[in-house]
């Protein structure tokens, strides 16, 4: 199940805002990694906070 709502998105995978700047990582499903989500996602690593 994936959607947008409101400049979010909502994954099975965690929940990333879509920010002026771009995507940033903001909730992770239990028993998922960040790199799990960059990996299926391709997203840039920049969006994972630090």
């Amino acid at each position: 199940m994936t959607g947008l709502v409101d400049r979010i998105i909502i994954m099975d995978l965690g929940v990333i805002d879509v920010t002026e700047n771009g995507l940033k990582l903001v909730e992770l499903a239990d028993g998922v990694s960040a790199e799990e989500i960059q990996q299926k996602t391709r997203a840039r690593r920049s969006m994972f906070p630090a």
